[in-house]
């Protein structure tokens, strides 16, 4: 290191490069001085020179912008003052915000949001650091209640006795500041107490040097040394001799996170182009924490090492997110819902192994259960000696923190969560039986922090005398406390590509990566702090304060962006989210303009894989080239057909076969001869209920109606069996004229009579009863009142054709419906059966017009839209059926059970007839024309199914690629992939 400076020496120095700068304060940091530096990464630097120096500087402090007032403090020897807590001043800013009637604190009940009170904190701090009082920011034009709010909590802060940074520097002012060298490298001075602090450390020390990028564009007469320049510092320029112009472009993602990913892949792409790099020669920029995690996030996943370790919200480390969220259970029963439950569940701290978690919870879903509140039932089952402690403890757990206890009670109860109930051994030995050192030591620290906030919170409520207090407020204010704090994610690599945010202190590096270049990094907009606007700062700046305006923060991401621009020797790669996830199109960054970039490569929605050069692994890679290859025109792909080519001429017979196609399913099974045989004349019968599964899926309707294949199971209590419950009751009110009175008896007889005696005394089965027999209660009284004053009115129930059920209406037909089939169909007709639910009649004319009532224990909707799509033949199959019966049909309806509400069609000259005034759902009115063209090309489309069905072609396909429900997942082809 070089020798001391002389005693008196005053040094400032500016120049445009703040490497440059950088440079030349570490050079000047001498034994005994101190070197203020502006970044971590400044830090690292300046303790990297004393490592390669020869030269030992002995008693050389480095420290940081916001530990210049202890170490002065320190070195004046006096005492440390007693501070607020981050809690506690919470605590009293809500309580003086609250009193003060500030918006957003004016209802006494709720919880003041904690964005409202990081507000009122910024702005006392603001006022405070500017030695601006309650009354001058009135006499500015500030808000009155909040000023009001910044008294009220200045009294209670001085009457505990405790200080705050303006304090501390007054005392040291007054107690005089130690005579130490210092070097101060981009210094800030953010407010009137910072200036005051930095002016009176110059002052005193025997020497200091003082370097600062000189960032203001060419012309500009201004200069950030200018206020230094005051304290009698010598000012030096340095040599503005500008380097060589790094190359510049810009990448644009689909949204931030693909962003980040792209910038991510090109940082692996550089690294795997250029053999002579080392990780350390890169530096990704965010332009704030969020960026910078999602940044890190994508760095780890495509293997690049990271010289920052990544950091992680303390209340985001899955122990205590569990602590937090059992106890936000246990306190509040209204939020202990199945789902959450559920997700408390999965987790490893409850003390389950996978296994028995899997078991556990698919008896809870099945029985609609999950809630934390009833695990309780089957916790013996998991033979799991830890969580059936759990689980049987519950309620005593939930007493305990009922209404309003002491601070120190409920740390004890989520305590005892952690510690009595195995939440931390039962992740522990989670975390280690899976080989997850990281995972473990990222929860100890969780938990260790948790405990800090819990006993910085008991500190805080026993300051302001709060001695009970309410557990889900408790909970409030805990999850606030720890939400400021972050633990480290994982290891720091010996080498690896530095990331960090923009700002002073920014290393140069050879290539640099800066994201969000468009969202946030330099907002061209600023917004105005509602408590303190423009006008009122302008005004107590002219009092002596020293509030950065819009005009100020500005400049600053100016600044930031020059930074990052001067940062890059080699290459500077910018990105932007150029389109929204959704897919609509963003405006290009003005600010790519700006810096004269003109190379722009955007990714789109659409676009599925990475480019080859950008592909993580070698099975992206792959599949890359496999996308090109069959699906991109040559045109298109030249900058990437040789990567191709090689990529394709490296393939094993594995990935060969998955190129070639060879290890997809067939779409279209070929029935065999002696099959086809026998299947084929089966489509010439079958019920109207199997129309729908035709269309549906070709697959399922053979493997269900052909050859009988299902589940084997219990018999439950599920929808098909409370449809057919309802459809039963229903038939038989019905024949009774939709009687009320007459629905207790019928459903009583019915329910006994279908549920097995095993399912009766169930909670979900008593639940379910009562449910369907409201929901038929208000369908009974809808209809009841419907026809007691229409002219239409229900006559046939179970009206059947081709069909021998028991109950079908005395006015079925025992021979089916024949439908000729379109020519060259291995048979000319078909033969459909089936039972319509219920046909309702109105006579005119001495003619009888009926509408075909299917009924269905939802709420039609859905069966609606298949029928419009051409999925769902039931109805129109209906229509044809009527004039058997002497019936012309001008309506055809599916009547929902649940909210007995109507969808379907109906020719409009007898909507009034058929459907009641105020109903629900959804009828499409037709013309008497529209009406027969509806169902005339439904029932054809039917007979084109039939065909398809009798020919054999077995598509195994479902419509829209959709599978739903279906019974044969586990043995069709398409459920494996």
């Amino acid at each position: 290191m070089p020798s001391p400076r002389s005693p008196l020496s005053r040094e400032l120095y500016l120049h445009s490069d703040p490497a440059a700068v950088g440079d030349w304060c570490r050079r000047r940091a001498t034994a005994g001085a101190v070197f203020i530096a502006p970044s971590a990464a400044a830090r690292r630097l300046a303790l990297g020179r004393l490592v390669d120096a020869s030269d030992v500087a002995i008693g050389l402090t480095i420290a940081s912008p916001g530990r210049l007032l202890p170490l002065l403090e320190s070195r004046a020897g006096l005492p440390a003052p007693r501070t607020l807590s981050s809690a506690l001043e919470r605590i009293l800013v809500g309580s003086a915000a609250r009193d003060a009637r500030v918006p957003l604190f004016d209802d006494a009940s709720e919880s003041p949001p904690a964005g409202a009170v990081r507000a009122v904190a910024s702005l006392v701090h603001t006022l405070r650091r500017n030695r601006v009082t309650p009354q001058q920011l009135e006499e500015a034009g500030g808000d009155a209640r909040a000023a009001g709010a910044y008294r009220r909590f200045e009294v209670q802060r001085s009457a505990l006795g405790l200080a705050d940074d303006t304090d501390r520097v007054d005392a040291l002012l007054a107690a005089g500041v130690p005579a130490l060298p210092l070097v101060i490298e981009d210094p800030a001075f953010p407010h009137r107490v910072a200036w005051e602090l930095y002016a009176a450390a110059i002052g005193a020390s025997p020497s200091c040097a003082i370097g600062v990028s000189d960032l203001v564009p060419d012309g500009d007469s201004s200069s950030p040394g200018d206020r230094l320049v005051s304290l009698g510092l010598e000012l030096t320029r340095g040599d503005h001799t500008s380097y060589a112009s790094p190359s510049m472009r810009a990448v644009g993602g689909v949204g931030m996170h693909d962003e980040v990913d792209l910038v991510a892949r090109e940082m692996l792409a550089l690294l795997r182009s250029r053999p002579d790099l080392r990780p350390s020669d890169l530096l990704g920029v965010a332009p704030n924490a969020t960026y910078l995690a999602l940044l890190a996030d994508a760095c780890a996943r495509v293997g690049i090492p990271v010289a920052s370790p990544r950091r992680v919200g303390a209340a985001d480390v899955p122990l205590a997110s569990a602590l937090l969220e059992t106890f936000r259970l246990l306190a509040d029963a209204e939020q202990d819902t199945p789902e959450r439950g559920l997700a408390l569940l999965a987790t490893p701290y409850v003390g389950l192994t996978l296994d028995r978690h899997d078991r556990l919870a698919r008896t809870l879903v099945m029985r609609g259960l999950g809630a934390l509140r009833t695990w309780h039932r089957f916790a013996e089952g998991t033979r799991s000696r830890k969580f059936v402690a759990l689980a049987s403890n519950v309620a005593k757990l939930a007493l305990r923190i009922e209404g309003q206890r002491a601070p120190k009670e409920l740390a004890s109860a989520l305590g005892s969560l952690a510690l009595d109930f195995g939440f931390v051994s039962s992740g522990r030995r989670s975390n280690l039986a899976a080989g997850r050192d990281e995972a473990l030591r990222l929860d100890q620290a969780g938990w260790t922090t948790l405990t800090d906030a819990a006993d910085e919170l008991d500190h805080a409520l026993r300051v302001t005398g709060t001695t009970r207090i309410a557990a889900r407020e408790w909970l409030a204010l805990l999850s606030q406390t720890i939400a400021e704090s972050t633990v480290r994610a994982d290891a720091k690599p010996s080498d690896g590509v530095h990331l960090t945010i923009a700002g002073a202190g920014l290393p140069a590096a050879r290539h640099v990566f800066a994201v969000g270049w468009r969202e946030g990094l330099f907002p061209r907009r600023t917004r105005e702090d509602p408590l303190l606007p423009e006008r009122v700062k302008r005004a107590l700046n002219e009092m002596g304060a020293m509030i950065p305006l819009a005009a100020d923060r500005s400049a600053r991401e100016q600044e930031r962006r020059e930074r990052i621009r001067r940062a890059a020797r080699e290459s500077l790669v910018v990105s932007w989210p150029a389109t929204s996830e959704d897919g609509e199109q963003q405006l290009p960054s003005f600010y790519l303009d700006d810096l004269g970039i003109r190379e722009r490569a955007a990714r789109s929605v659409g676009d599925p894989t990475w480019r080859l050069a950008l592909a993580a692994s070698r099975g992206e890679r792959i599949v890359r080239a496999t996308m090109v290859a069959r699906h991109r025109s040559a045109e298109s792909s030249a900058p990437e057909l040789d990567a191709v080519r090689d990529a394709l001429s490296s393939l094993s017979g594995g990935e060969r076969r998955a190129y070639d196609g060879l290890l997809h399913a067939e779409q279209v099974i070929h029935l065999p001869a002696e099959i086809l045989a026998e299947a084929a004349p089966l489509a010439g019968r079958m019920s109207a209920s199997q129309a729908k599964l035709i269309a549906h899926c070709l697959y399922e309707h053979f493997g269900k109606k052909r050859l009988g294949l299902g589940a084997l199971a219990a018999p439950p209590l599920d929808q098909l069996l409370l449809g057919t419950i309802g459809h039963g009751v229903l038939r038989e009110v019905g024949r009774l004229g939709f009687e009320p009175g007459a629905l207790d008896e019928v459903l009583e007889r019915w329910w006994h009579t279908k549920v097995p005696l095993e399912l009766r005394d169930d909670a979900q089965t008593h639940f379910e009863r009562d449910l369907l027999h409201m929901m038929l209660r208000d369908l009974v009284v809808q209809e009841h009142r419907h026809y007691a004053a229409s002219p239409g009115r229900p006559a046939y129930f179970e009206l059947g054709f081709g069909t021998d059920e028991e109950g079908r209406d005395p006015a079925s037909r025992d021979e089916g419906l024949d439908v000729p089939l379109p020519p060259g169909s291995p048979i000319s007709f078909s033969t459909l059966r089936g039972s319509i639910d219920r046909v309702d009649v109105v006579e005119r004319g001495g003619r009888l017009y009926g509408v075909a009532i299917d009924y269905k224990s939802g709420k039609g909707a859905y069966q609606l839209t298949d029928m419009n799509e051409l999925a769902d033949f039931q109805l129109p199959i209906y229509c044809e059926v009527l004039p058997l019966f002497g019936i012309e049909p001008v309506g055809a309806v599916y009547l929902g059970i649940r909210g007995a509400e109507r969808y379907g069609v109906m020719r409009s000259d007898f909507a009034d007839a058929f459907v009641p005034r105020g109903s629900g759902g959804k009828i499409d009115k037709l013309g008497p024309d529209e009406f027969s063209d509806y169902m005339r090309y439904r029932q054809r489309a039917l007979r084109a199914e039939i065909a398809r069905v009798a020919r054999g072609e077995l598509v195994t396909r479902p419509r829209n690629d959709e599978c739903g429900f279906c019974d044969l997942r586990p043995v069709c082809r398409i459920g494996t992939f």
